[in-house]
């Protein structure tokens, strides 16, 4: 990772060092050989960086070695000058533990994190306080008077810092509130069903001049950037960005000096950058030109007034690549790469495209390609992404799927309906579909596959982790005579379960509320959820599968795993079976890492790619 400072004079790299764990370099952009040591430990890792000002950094430490995922999420924050000086770990005064909500950006050392009390009983956030902490003397000052009119989960501040509008969910629903500027009162904004078809408004970021921007769908179609009328309580009429076809994913990029949004950075089927001001869209122009085969995004603080830019450029077969870019000499400077050791050459080429479901629905699909050339349809990986309520893919350079080509696999990632970022219709039709039409999706793909004569029809696998796990179970239950084999990784076999297992991290209002309106009702579909658990369904699976759990995962308990592998070796004796210790819902140990995809290698070489070709 490599993060640039507000005036552009210092760039902080995250950068492995020390016995493989990870550091933190700061190294002068006029000056690179001055390169200054901020942090390194044999035992740490840093993973994350902002800047607070021209002198000082914040970043948060976790063990990426040992402890897993747990470690990772709840990484102490620590700030430090930028030559290692006054260094202390910040957020030790709050009341309850809290998180990195915010720098501040005033050029003071500092910052604004949330502190978070639980509620007690499942685990879930109850409300979240924020705090201004000053991260040279620890001082933590609270941002909000007692007694607000709802219990805060999310928050939204103007540029110079201060909390204007909170959000707050119970069983009612959502109800946004905002405070003006020099008044204590907050009032109601807005009160929506988050289910709804319009799904009311999404509090995003408030402009220099005041105004609050939303995501919103007054229409029912993707959703766009809005203006909101703070007087009126209601939208303005037109959005002031939209993307045809895709929701709005992204952020605005504000000046603080000329204090005026400057442009968007977005993502359709891959990112981009859209520069209201002529000057940085001049010199994205200029990046582009010299730089014609990557999507080059460009970070900056003061980016009007910094001269030197940061820019990172990555393409379908290229990992994220660091340059500065210099103003005055239009110059890029290659400053280093995220992954040195992928060549692009052995990877393969992913494109976008749609297909049309069994019930004529159009379905947007990733597809990665072997590298080189082949006159004959590849062994395929039908990759099902977990969630299953999340923007999962784009066009960039992805580690799974170019694993996977990199062995000679076709790999078919298809956005099925469920999937949100493509519009409302396209995540509506998912609800309730668990097994049914978002799994028919997936087959789907695979027969588009297959006549586009891309495809092997008698060699292809279904893969994914989580939901995609699930849905892994379910293809190889559903579709026998399509699916040869299939690998998947802490996924889901019993919906029924994840409503009853007391020990998992789904929270009451989750279980209460979310999960019956978009998986099922455990009373009123009881009969539809079993028919499409794939514990209820073992005795159909009869193909080669393999299957990886995390024995701390809270997500999918391991003994959701060990029920189904229980069930399922009754009649198929080829199951390979394997616990990462110390692991949560994924893999974050590089040693089980490396472990868990070369046992995929090594499965889908003997199962897909020698088994007997059409």
């Amino acid at each position: 990772m490599a993060s640039i400072s507000p005036k552009g004079n210092y760039l902080a790299l995250i950068h492995r060092i020390q016995g493989g764990h990870y550091g933190l370099v700061v190294v002068p952009t006029d000056h690179p050989q001055d390169a200054q040591i901020v942090q390194t430990s044999s035992e740490t890792d840093i993973l994350s960086v902002q800047w607070l000002n021209e002198n000082r950094l914040v970043y948060s430490v976790g063990d990426l070695s040992a402890q897993g995922v747990l470690e990772h999420l709840n990484g102490a924050l620590i700030a430090a000058n930028r030559d290692a000086s006054e260094t202390r770990q910040v957020g030790l005064a709050l009341p309850k533990r809290g998180y990195l909500m915010r720098v501040v950006g005033d050029g003071s050392d500092d910052v604004i994190m949330g502190s978070v009390e639980w509620n007690g009983v499942d685990g879930s956030v109850r409300t979240i306080t924020p705090y201004r902490v000053n991260t040279k003397t620890g001082r933590a000052t609270p941002m909000v008077e007692p007694g607000l009119p709802a219990l805060p989960q999310a928050w939204v501040f103007d540029q110079s810092g201060e909390p204007r509008v909170f959000t707050a969910r119970d069983e009612h629903g959502v109800t946004i509130y905002y405070r003006a500027p020099d008044v204590n009162t907050w009032q109601a904004l807005a009160h929506f069903d988050p289910f709804g078809s319009r799904g009311g408004i999404a509090p995003r970021f408030i402009g220099y001049d005041g105004s609050l921007y939303v995501l919103a769908r007054p229409s029912g179609g993707a959703e766009s950037l809005y203006r909101y009328d703070l007087e009126h309580h209601k939208l303005e009429d037109q959005p002031v960005f939209q993307v045809d076809g895709f929701d709005y994913f992204g952020e605005a990029e504000l000046d603080p000096d000329e204090k005026k949004i400057l442009g968007y950075h977005y993502v359709t089927d891959a990112t981009g950058s859209a520069w209201l001001d002529p000057r940085l869209k001049n010199i994205q122009a200029q990046i582009d030109k010299a730089l014609p085969d990557t999507v080059n995004r460009i970070a900056c603080g003061e980016c009007v007034a910094s001269k030197k830019l940061l820019v990172t450029a990555v393409s379908d077969r290229q990992p994220a690549r660091f340059y500065l870019f210099d103003k005055d000499s239009g110059q890029l400077i290659l400053i280093g790469d995220s992954m040195p050791g992928i060549t692009p050459a052995q990877m393969g080429r992913r494109d976008f495209a749609t297909f049309k479901a069994r019930d004529g629905m159009q379905i947007p699909v990733y597809v990665t390609t072997p590298p080189g050339k082949s006159d004959k349809p590849f062994p395929t990986v039908v990759l099902v992404h977990g969630g299953p309520w999340v923007r999962d893919a784009s066009w960039e350079w992805s580690s799974i799927p170019q694993f996977l080509a990199s062995r000679g696999y076709l790999v078919i990632e298809p956005q099925y309906r469920g999937t949100v970022g493509f519009g409302w219709r396209l995540f509506r039709a998912g609800w309730k579909q668990w097994g049914l039409a978002m799994q028919d999706d997936l087959s789907d793909a695979a027969r588009w596959a297959i006549e586009s004569q891309h495809a092997d029809p008698k060699r292809i696998a279904i893969a994914g982790a989580s939901y995609g796990g699930y849905a892994t179970l379910m293809g190889l239950i559903k579709d026998p005579e399509l699916f040869r084999c299939g690998f998947e990784w802490v996924g889901v076999t019993d919906i029924g379960l994840m409503y009853s297992q007391s020990w998992n991290d789904l929270s009451l209002e989750t279980l209460a509320t979310s999960m019956p309106i978009m998986i099922g009702d455990p009373v009123k579909d009881a009969a539809q959820l079993t028919a499409t658990s794939p514990l209820a369904n073992a005795d159909k699976l009869t193909q080669p599968l393999l299957m990886a759990y995390g024995a701390n995962d809270r997500r999918v308990p391991l003994e959701q795993g060990k029920k189904f592998l229980s069930a399922v070796q009754k009649n198929d004796k080829d199951v390979e079976w394997i616990v990462y210790p110390d692991e949560g819902h994924g893999w974050m140990i590089e040693q089980h890492d490396i472990d868990f995809w070369s046992r995929v290698e090594r499965f889908l070489e003997v199962h897909l790619k020698a088994a007997p070709s059409s």
